[in-house]
């Protein structure tokens, strides 16, 4: 009879703490030009989505924008002055997804000027 309570306690206990479970924390991503030229627009794909983050000035920053996955690196397209530049990844095998939080993508053109560079940097 005791084992029959108990069971039943559990059984109404234990539903209602699978709702409790907190969900994880987005992984959220600004763009930075760092270069010293006006991004006429600046698109950034995603695994699972592309986010158009629009002008970008020279040496300006976006906000920050909830994605749901990210690598360290990304297809990035940025329109400059009549020109569209492209940073095209192969894959992402080896990869790992970035973990919750705040990311910086800085872009900027290599010394060419006519490619562009990624480096990934995380926020506190």
């Amino acid at each position: 009879m005791l084992r029959s309570l108990v069971l039943l306690l559990l059984l109404g206990v234990l539903p209602s703490c699978s709702s409790v479970v907190l969900s994880e924390a987005p992984v959220e991503v600004r763009v930075v030009n760092a270069s010293a030229v006006s991004f006429d627009r600046v698109v950034i794909g995603f695994p699972r989505q592309k986010e158009d983050y629009g002008t970008l000035a020279a040496r300006a920053q976006s906000d920050y924008r909830a994605v749901a996955e990210a690598y360290g690196y990304a297809y990035v397209e940025v329109h400059r002055a009549g020109e569209r530049l492209v940073l095209q990844p192969i894959d992402y095998v080896g990869e790992r997804l970035l973990a919750s939080g705040r990311y910086t993508y800085v872009l900027d053109l290599d010394a060419s000027g006519q490619g562009l560079t990624l480096t990934l940097e995380r926020d506190e």
